[in-house]
């Protein structure tokens, strides 16, 4: 079709939740630092900074996405992200999202702060999928997940581990990528744990813009 489909236009909020996420910043040394990661004036005094006060990359763009997935299912999207002048797709599902995008990669641990030229596509792919387990061990508490963001902003990533995980980063990345390529798993196993089936993390009605 020809015509424009509103509910295509999905990808301009995944935007707005990098605004919010930027908004919960209250030292301006964060944003310099979360601009570019090895070319800030913050970083070249003292290096630690980066990973006690900023997000890794992965989980700036993967707590966005999780975000964005819930919305997309309780607002019924036709697409997660950005299409236009196609026949529209089934109604957006967490839980399909996960399983066909998500489970799959392969040969790549999670660690690194930031996307780097070899890591390729399955940086973010694999960062959204341990956004979601982060997601998981907070019980599936949408408020949680944001009150995260929070502490982030005002005490550090480093503290928002420990506040509201108990562990450190590196520990995060360990217990992770053991759970992601335990070959014990089943896809089903790990799917059900990331986002089981009937989740409803937004128990209220949203309006819709529909007609």
């Amino acid at each position: 079709s020809d015509d424009f489909h509103w509910e295509f236009d999905t990808g301009a909020y995944h935007e707005y939740i990098h605004i919010w996420q930027a908004s919960q910043n209250k030292h301006g040394f964060i944003s310099a630092i979360a601009g570019c990661y090895s070319c800030n004036e913050w970083s070249e005094k003292d290096p630690n900074l980066n990973k006690q006060w900023v997000s890794p990359r992965w989980f700036q763009e993967g707590q966005c996405a999780v975000i964005q997935t819930i919305l997309a299912e309780k607002m019924e999207y036709r697409a997660e992200h950005s299409h236009c002048c196609t026949i529209p797709p089934p109604v957006f599902e967490v839980r399909n999202y996960i399983n066909d995008k998500l489970l799959n990669v392969q040969g790549y641990l999670l660690g690194e702060r930031e996307e780097s030229p070899s890591s390729g596509f399955a940086y973010f792919t694999l960062g959204e999928a341990a956004s979601f387990y982060k997601f998981a061990k907070m019980n599936h508490d949408f408020q949680t997940f944001k009150d995260f963001e929070v502490a982030r902003g005002s005490y550090g990533y480093a503290y928002a581990m420990q506040q509201f995980l108990g562990m450190s980063e590196d520990a995060f990345n360990i217990e992770f990528n053991n759970w992601y390529y335990n070959p014990n798993l089943t896809q089903q196993q790990k799917l059900d744990f990331l986002y089981p089936e009937g989740l409803n993390p937004i128990p209220y009605d949203i309006q819709k813009r529909r007609n």
